[in-house]
């Protein structure tokens, strides 16, 4: 882990600093940050670090921030005590989270969730082509349960940023957007509460 936050923390050093403003987020070439609308929040704010960010489409972007919004509406996210902001740095091979100020870091491996975006968007795939109401019912069942195996994992790996489930399932949709491109995939909002 000791090479892996090393070479995360290189890339972070690395990255460029030019903000461009985007309504409430603001851009720097590889950064998104979005902050809470209310002071209610437990989090201030996301910050989020990868590389290619910057080439997003206008609609991947807002899905993001979507996501992170979510995750910063009072009473909708659990994290550890005192923490103000969630960092996600992303690397070639991981996902480095940190809560701050002065939270610990921990480091969720791409390839462990590989394997569980690919499931999630075979199975979102599936639901926008099937034709009848059991099959439909049944794929969206497949849906659930892979994001609670996702929401399962994330929850163990992220135990020192004091996540619980619903928190892990919502930190997960926000990467599998960061990872994919889900503004292209129909059915991949069945879940999302309108507000």
């Amino acid at each position: 882990m000791g090479i892996a936050r090393g070479n995360l923390q290189r890339e972070h050093q690395l990255r460029s600093r030019v903000f461009v403003h985007f309504g409430y987020a603001s851009f720097m070439s590889d950064t998104l940050r979005i902050e809470a609308s209310t002071s209610e929040a437990k989090l201030s704010a996301i910050e989020i670090v990868e590389s290619g960010l910057s080439e997003f489409s206008p609609a991947r972007r807002m899905e993001l921030e979507v996501y992170a919004k979510e995750m910063l509406m009072p009473g909708e996210c659990v994290f550890v005590e005192g923490a103000s902001e969630l960092h996600v740095l992303g690397s070639r091979e991981a996902y480095a989270l940190k809560l701050a100020p002065g939270g610990e870091e921990v480091s969720v491996l791409k390839e462990d969730l590989r394997k569980l975006m690919t499931e999630y968007i075979d199975t979102v795939r599936a639901i926008a082509k099937a034709r009848q109401i059991e099959k439909l019912e049944t794929l969206d069942m497949a849906k659930k349960v892979t994001h609670d195996k996702a929401g399962r994992l994330l929850e163990r790996r992220c135990r020192a940023l004091g996540v619980d489930h619903p928190t892990a399932r919502r930190l997960f949709s926000l990467l599998l957007t960061l990872r994919h491109d889900t503004t292209r995939l129909v059915g991949v909002h069945g879940h999302r509460i309108i507000r």
